[in-house]
């Protein structure tokens, strides 16, 4: 008999544990439950779009891409990323600086759609608005807006390039870009550098808000280093796909590097089940996070 219970309990506990880190390891779908562990407000929940998802189908073909915004503006996606606004126009009435960074834990969040639609949203309001793309190893907003990868931050904060001749127009007369420049091999050294600093300090005397889409937390220690200078920061996740502890650890890294994050936006939610789509994943950071090319 005891030894029939002692295999009984071992069975129990066994497939108990497996339940829990199957808990543990599965995306987060309750925006409450991201709230209540995390102590963080959801500024926004961005639904899931075609339109974004053929966009990029799109995009990842070669195609000439297009703001969402400003292709649909009435977009339920595009119409999330009003009420982010609203919900950072409040954030920054008493914030240090008009900087913003957009960051995430991982790749493939959708933290670079985000950052180019909010920026447009921004500036439709009557914003002066600076996007800059602030992932000096893989940003490909450029892919965005139109030209190619150099002549932006890099070239700037070398002295190689004014940020005046550097900057870009885009379609929306009142948001402006700078792309990431020619691929450093030293990206956290420029980030971190006075250069950099004195970069920011110019560009957010010239615009009422300047919007920096920055690299994942996880992958790089260059988020922490941007968002230093920052008044606001935005960590983007998508839906179901973080386990929890991964969301802590993200946070972990940018409190540890002494930066507050702000609020949280909780993309590609799926409107259609009213709550988040479910994924099982098994918890590695391998992150290949390698330098793009000056092409891309």
């Amino acid at each position: 008999i005891v030894l029939a219970l002692s295999l009984f309990l071992g069975l129990g506990l066994g497939i108990g544990g497996a339940f829990t880190k199957k808990a543990l390891d599965q995306g987060v779908e309750d925006p409450s439950e991201v709230e209540a562990a995390t102590g963080l407000s959801i500024y926004a929940t961005v639904p899931h779009s075609e339109k974004v998802a053929e966009m990029s189908r799109q995009r990842s073909a070669g195609a000439a891409a297009n703001f969402v915004a400003l292709a649909e503006p009435n977009d339920l996606a595009v119409e999330s990323l009003r009420s982010l606004r609203t919900a950072l126009q409040f954030a920054l009435v008493d914030a240090s600086s008009n900087i913003v960074t957009m960051g995430g834990p991982r790749p493939s969040v959708g933290k670079s759609f985000l950052s180019v639609n909010l920026a447009h949203v921004l500036a439709t309001s009557g914003k002066r608005v600076l996007l800059i793309d602030g992932d000096l190893r893989r940003g490909h907003l450029h892919k965005y807006v139109g030209g190619h990868r150099p002549g932006g931050v890099s070239e700037i904060v070398s002295g190689q390039l004014s940020t005046v001749d550097a900057t870009r127009k885009t379609a929306e007369p009142n948001l402006d870009f700078i792309a990431t420049g020619k691929i450093p091999p030293n990206p956290s050294e420029l980030i971190g550098s006075p250069r950099f600093q004195a970069f920011l300090s110019e560009v957010s005397a010239r615009y009422d808000l300047v919007l920096i889409d920055t690299p994942p937390i996880l992958a790089v220690t260059d988020p922490a280093l941007i968002g230093r200078h920052a008044g606001v920061n935005l960590m983007a996740l998508r839906a179901g796909k973080h386990p929890m502890r991964e969301i802590m650890l993200a946070l972990k890294r940018f409190a540890d590097a002494g930066v507050r994050i702000h609020g949280l936006v909780l993309n590609d939610v799926n409107a259609a089940l009213g709550k988040f789509s479910r994924y099982a994943h098994s918890y590695h950071y391998q992150y290949e996070y390698k330098s793009a090319s000056d092409e891309d």
